[in-house]
């Protein structure tokens, strides 16, 4: 059987030690004007079924299936006994949600029924932009994914519908692309969309191009012969918490991305454990979208996980990230620019809840966190 790196915490520790990140001393952010009319997303279908009950013992974490790598470490950590075991010890338990988007994550979270979860950078900066949140570490990092029904260049979008979901990073992609190739957002038709209904609206011709992400890039040029990428934008992914539930429960954050570094380690151990976490991936994904049969073979998604993997298996906020000009405050830049943030958010306080110093903790005390073990639900692990 071919195998994948062994275990890589202690390069995941030199990592850390020389992509340093700065880490200031959060303040408190004004206070948001209130959405109007926002979707009442506790009576959606799905997420109408989840026991969200409160209790300072129970954490509540949000996921995303629909996401390739990141949905796998999930739904590995999802099965982690070891993770489970060290909650119990300090009378806690962890119930894992699955959701469509990250903007649904953060619903549940300003309601104050979800304590943490994975957002991708947009979702993550709008949220924190309403709320004080901690982001101690990275979860995955890609790419959105411009595609148009035929192989055409990004300034012949001129005119056409493209469809994406607003506020988002995809929405973001789109809008460097066209500015990058002479083009402004009033040159073209964008249509609010969720990614689930890209691949029926570019068949049925009622789109010309659409953003979308892996795995739904490869089910939608499968659907749609003849269409293409055109353009690509990268995205980071994130893992954040409450403010106020990782102030009550710094060691529970600390059990919880123990369990996301184990994930990853496991995962790029062997091969056999990414197909594992992929078909966990895709039983999610199918109760997530009982309506759409899941498009994937689970050979694919395994492909694409490998993949993934290469470029999102170090936990550490880069840096660059963080920077002054960096890809984060362009984008606090244009969320504020679509008015998705309260009046007065600045970066500066915003980069104040990214804190990598936790990370540190646990590799630095990595027999505590028992990084080298590995026990999921199902399965001994060696």
């Amino acid at each position: 059987m071919r195998t994948l790196p062994r275990p890589i915490w202690l390069g995941l520790l030199a990592a850390c030690g020389i992509l340093a990140v700065l880490v200031i001393v959060a303040r408190r952010l004004p206070q948001p004007r209130p959405e109007s009319n926002p979707p009442d997303l506790s009576e959606h279908p799905i997420y109408s079924r989840y026991d969200l009950a409160a209790g300072d013992a129970i954490i509540h974490f949000g996921t995303q299936p629909l996401w390739a790598f990141a949905g796998n470490v999930n739904q590995a950590m999802a099965r982690d006994l070891i993770l489970r075991e060290e909650l119990g010890n300090l009378g806690m338990e962890i119930r894992f949600h699955s959701f469509l988007t990250g903007a649904d994550i953060n619903y549940f979270v300003e309601r104050g029924d979800v304590d943490g979860g994975i957002c991708a950078d947009m979702a993550l900066l709008r949220v924190a932009g309403r709320l004080p949140m901690v982001v101690p570490a990275m979860v995955d990092q890609g790419y959105d994914e411009i595609v148009a029904r035929r192989a055409l260049r990004m300034e012949q979008l001129k005119g056409r519908r493209i469809g994406v979901p607003l506020g988002t990073s995809t929405h973001h992609t789109l809008l460097e692309g066209l500015k990058l190739h002479g083009l402004s957002e009033a040159q073209v038709t964008v249509v609010p969309m969720d990614a689930t209904e890209m691949a029926e609206a570019l068949a049925e011709k009622r789109i010309d191009a659409c953003g979308i992400w892996e795995p739904l890039t490869t089910a939608l040029l499968a659907r749609c012969p003849g269409s293409a990428v055109i353009h690509r934008g990268r995205y980071l992914g994130f893992v954040c918490f409450t403010k106020s539930f990782a102030d009550r429960h710094p060691e529970a954050v600390r059990l919880i991305l123990a369990a996301q570094v184990r994930a990853v380690a496991w995962m790029l151990r062997d091969r056999e454990n990414v197909h594992r976490s992929t078909r966990w991936t895709a039983e999610a994904c199918q109760a997530l979208t009982p309506a759409m049969p899941f498009p994937y073979e689970a050979k694919h998604l395994t492909e694409m996980v490998i993949h993934a993997s290469a470029i999102s298996r170090i936990p550490v906020i880069p840096s660059s990230a963080m920077a002054d000009e960096g890809q984060l405050a362009r984008e606090v830049e244009f969320l504020r620019a679509l008015g998705h943030l309260p009046d007065g958010v600045e970066w500066p306080a915003i980069r104040a809840m990214f804190d990598s110093a936790i990370l540190l903790q646990i590799f630095a005390d990595s027999g505590r966190y028992r990084l080298d073990e590995f026990r999921y639900e199902g399965r001994d692990t060696p």
